[in-house]
């Protein structure tokens, strides 16, 4: 399995359409991590991860930071 960061911060760079994904990245300040990105990050971490996510998980995961926490605890 690859590194927990590395593959989520691919995943983030390609539906983000973003070069370089900064520790910081989040909804609030990602013009393009709208809804619908973000129903695509949920799904691709899913798929990556071979892990399932809450409705509640899922309402949380708007930080790159909360994302990588969430997907670490369920590993």
């Amino acid at each position: 399995m690859p590194d927990i960061a590395t593959a989520l911060d691919a995943i983030l760079s390609d539906i983000l359409m973003i070069e370089a994904v900064a520790e910081d990245v989040s909804m609030a300040n990602t013009e393009t991590w709208d809804s619908a990105n973000h129903l695509r990050i949920v799904l691709a971490l899913e798929e990556e991860f071979s892990i399932r996510f809450t409705i509640a998980d899922i309402e949380t995961m708007t930080r790159r930071d909360r994302i990588l926490d969430l997907i670490s605890s369920k590993l």
